[in-house]
């Protein structure tokens, strides 16, 4: 009887075969690390001879959800980049992508340059810092694959978002705007609760009145 190999997918074919798992309709952000990273359905060995499992994971991730595993990569990205919820979707498609691959942190777990300078607000900067990269270098030196086409494609996507000198703090304005303004309307809709606490009967006051009876 012969062993059952595991079966790569990529592209569409790997994000079909991750939702069916999930048992979810992926988002944009995951959907971008399932089309680079590829699905396996079982155990194997990266170009690096690391022992991998599903969508790229290795380590303790190996053998976990996928979702679970990019949550946990997710949440890394919006620590080392505060900002990351207010970015466009993709742009934070493409971070999410290279923070599943481990590039937001230096080897020490510190952040990497590139990405302190996207919260300084120079995109430009830090399109070309994330190529100052000793695996990038070392990769393109034999040709393309899929690390620095990873890598190239958050570089290209940081160049097109980067705003003109004198303007670096747009960016951050707008996204203070925007928290505000969700603040604004949360405070509103707890406001508007406490006054229907106030002005509705509960479901128990129905049956009898609140006023005492004048009988």
């Amino acid at each position: 009887m012969s062993e059952n190999r595991p079966i790569t997918y990529f592209g569409d074919d790997a994000v079909r075969q991750v939702e069916k798992t999930e048992g979810v309709k992926l988002n944009n952000a995951q959907r971008r690390v399932v089309e680079e990273e590829g699905f396996v359905s079982g155990n194997y060995q990266d170009d690096r001879g690391i022992s991998t499992s599903g969508v790229g994971q290795t380590g303790k991730w190996k053998g976990k959800s996928f979702l679970d595993t990019f949550n946990a990569h997710e949440q890394d990205a919006k620590s080392v980049i505060p900002d990351y919820d207010f970015l466009p979707d993709s742009l934070k498609a493409e971070i999410a992508q290279v923070a599943y691959r481990g590039d937001l942190r230096n080897k020490d777990g510190s952040p990497t340059k590139w990405s302190s300078m996207v919260n300084q607000g120079d995109y430009l900067g830090a399109s070309e810092e994330l190529l100052n990269h000793n695996e990038y270098r070392e990769r393109k030196s034999i040709g393309n694959d899929g690390v620095t086409r990873r890598l190239e494609a958050l570089s290209t996507e940081l160049a097109r978002n980067a705003e003109p000198e004198g303007n670096k703090q747009t960016r951050v304005r707008r996204s203070k705007d925007h928290l505000e303004s969700r603040l604004s309307a949360a405070i509103e809709r707890n406001q508007q609760k406490i006054c229907l606490l106030y002005t509705s009967p509960s479901p128990r006051d129905l049956s009898t009145s609140r006023m005492p009876s004048s009988a």
